[in-house]
């Protein structure tokens, strides 16, 4: 009897890897579906301009303030600072996303185990 080649063997383990892996990932979208940036964070057309802190903070955005340069001297006819307006909306996301990548390191972990056992 002729045994195959090695290397034909590596070629086939890797397909069917690649193949399992994007049958899975293909299955889990359908089923569970990624936070999108859209939900928490909705964009419109007009952005107010927000250049107070007390307006940045009652909007749930993050206020900067401008800092002194490397010389301590804070120059003349820049803005006291920055908001960051999508700052709790931002913070809302990254915890959704980080419970739909732990959901889904699980699944494939659970997956992985099913298919080399």
């Amino acid at each position: 009897m002729h045994e195959q080649p090695r290397f034909l063997k590596w070629i086939l383990v890797i397909a069917i890897t690649i193949v399992a892996n994007l049958f899975i990932n293909y299955a889990l979208s359908l089923v569970y579906s990624e936070p999108s940036w859209d939900d928490f964070c909705p964009s419109s057309q007009v952005v107010p301009v927000v250049d107070t802190q007390e307006k940045c903070v009652s909007q749930g955005g993050q206020w900067n303030a401008n800092v002194p340069n490397v010389y301590g001297i804070v120059e003349k006819n820049v803005p006291a600072g920055y908001c960051d307006v999508n700052y709790t909306c931002n913070q809302k996301y990254s915890d959704a996303q980080s419970v739909y990548n732990r959901i889904v390191f699980i699944v494939l972990v659970v997956f992985g185990v099913i298919l080399v056992g």
